[in-house]
């Protein structure tokens, strides 16, 4: 699978308590002032064997897990096994696409992962709509809860401030979690 990054630890900055994130490379939006440009090219030379990498990790005390990208869904097949592989450790996974909902359902193994995911963070992003929240880039995108169970837990975290972290890896440096909406006073 083509993978950007990988951080287990990330504290409230993409999904409710503390989390496994995994970026994927590749999208095909390159939505206007998107938050990770730097992951719209598919890069092959990041092509790893996720599972085995992860089974590698210390994913003791995590919450949850956040799948973002570029667009997880251009690698339909491997992001079936990713979540198969995650959701026997993890009840609570959260998955951003810049499809929409109904444009996921029509491809084939969509259905499998959202049975699997406990939220959807569906559609593009749209700079002009971006209201500061903490869970979706832009008003326009849906939070679809899979697992009921999860429903307050993530309408409770959306009312909170967005929150940044920075990690370092490998000696780069890391910004994680949605950007703030630049406010220009005339």
């Amino acid at each position: 699978m083509n993978i950007a990054l990988i951080i287990a630890g990330v504290n409230e900055a993409l999904g409710p308590g503390k989390r496994l994130c995994i970026w994927t490379s590749g999208c095909l939006k390159h939505c206007y002032n998107c938050a990770t440009p730097e992951l719209q090219a598919l890069d092959k030379i990041k092509d790893i064997d996720i599972i085995e990498k992860l089974k590698s990790m210390n994913l003791t005390g995590l919450d949850g897990v956040t799948i973002s990208g570029g667009e997880p869904f251009l690698q339909m097949k491997e992001l079936s096994s990713l979540v198969e592989f995650l959701s026997v450790k993890f009840d609570d996974i959260l998955i951003y696409s810049g499809m929409t909902y109904e444009s996921l359902k029509l491809l084939d193994g969509a259905n499998d992962i959202f049975s699997k995911i406990s939220v959807l963070v569906d559609g593009e992003y749209i700079d002009e709509l971006n209201q500061n929240e903490k869970l979706r880039g832009s008003t326009n995108q849906n939070i679809l809860i899979f697992k009921e169970k999860y429903r307050l837990k993530y309408e409770s975290y959306n009312k909170l401030p967005r929150k940044q972290e920075i990690f370092q890896i490998d000696g780069k440096i890391f910004g994680v979690g949605l950007k703030n909406k630049e406010k220009n006073y005339e």
